[in-house]
């Protein structure tokens, strides 16, 4: 291989080894002279390793005090976690959930009572079972994909002339050979569907009831022995939605006159069924102001003389956010 020699090579070559004069202490100057750089560049190259590792720690530093106080970081900035403006105080209105009121078996429901929990709910109780042979069938509305609902009268009332047809239904999930679930008298245009509520999945049956034809609303799970629990009946439409998007449904009910027409929502916490008066918790007057659900939206709607105002549930937390189109 051919190398171009430094000066000082021909120098060494030509004079002091002739002359031998190369002696140890020359040697050991080559050899420092020719490792001096590589010691730079070792030394340089260690200097930026460790500052990159230090702006490393950093960072990661850094990554964590935001992951800890983001929500702090955001709201000081005016700004939510996916980077929209965080709403105003006088758009954000708290929900102050209170317990259900439950009624037992067979109990009397006062007026003033059903005004202070103005829906029924009650403790899961069974639904009875009663024999297809003691029934004469007058009605019969399919459900598709989740059983048959029955309008029927008993056989030992048929000579009654004041007699009411019943109401009751069978489930695909659930066999009950020679028999339907009993559930209740006076129910009309029947519709029974499979829902998912407070985590568990359940059934609903919508009926128009008693002598007004009022909406009614029923909703009911499954139990461990083959059975069915009633948990409530909501005299209004009923709807389903997870709301604050926890993983567990919430119930709005929008009540009938009987009740000034108020919005109720039903949410699990904990072990315990709470409800909120969307009405009082927006400030509505029952006189001139009205509260509405569209549940293609899932917005809450407050109408007066002013115009309509929007709100929505707001992600993770017990409020709501108005909006502004």
């Amino acid at each position: 291989m051919n190398e171009t020699k430094p000066d000082w090579y021909s120098v060494a070559v030509r004079d002091d080894i002739a002359k031998g004069k190369f002696n140890e202490h020359s040697m050991q100057a080559v050899i420092d002279r020719i490792n001096r750089p590589r010691r730079r560049i070792s030394l340089l190259f260690r200097n930026r390793v460790v500052t990159f590792g230090s702006l490393t720690a950093v960072v990661l530093l850094l990554a964590i005090w935001v992951g800890l106080n983001g929500d702090l970081l955001w709201s000081e900035r005016g700004v939510d976690r996916s980077g929209a403006s965080a709403p105003p105080p006088e758009d954000v209105t708290l929900l102050d959930y209170s317990n259900v009121q439950y009624y037992g078996e067979g109990e009397i429901i006062r007026k003033e009572d059903r005004m202070t929990n103005p829906s029924i709910m009650h403790e899961p109780r069974s639904i009875e079972l009663v024999d297809m042979s003691s029934v004469q069938i007058e009605d019969v509305y399919p459900a598709q994909g989740v059983g048959t609902v029955y309008h029927f009268y008993f056989k030992s009332e048929l000579e009654d002339p004041k007699r009411y047809p019943k109401t009751g239904f069978v489930l695909d999930d659930i066999e009950t050979p020679g028999q339907l679930f009993y559930f209740g008298t006076l129910m009309w245009d029947p519709q029974l569907t499979r829902e998912r509520a407070f985590g568990e999945e359940g059934y609903l049956l919508q009926v128009n009831c008693g002598p007004t034809f009022k909406v009614c609303s029923f909703w009911f799970t499954p139990d461990s022995e083959g059975g069915l629990n009633s948990h409530a009946s909501f005299e209004g439409p009923m709807y389903i939605a997870d709301l604050d998007r926890d993983g567990e449904e919430e119930i709005v009910v929008a009540t009938t006159d009987y009740y000034k027409k108020h919005v109720f929502i039903y949410k699990k916490m904990g072990d315990r069924i709470m409800y909120v008066d969307v009405n009082k918790a927006l400030d509505a007057s029952d006189y001139d102001e009205r509260v509405y659900y569209e549940p293609s939206r899932q917005i809450f709607q407050m109408s007066s003389g002013e115009g309509i105002r929007n709100y929505r549930y707001a992600e993770g937390r017990n409020q709501f956010i108005r909006l502004h189109d």
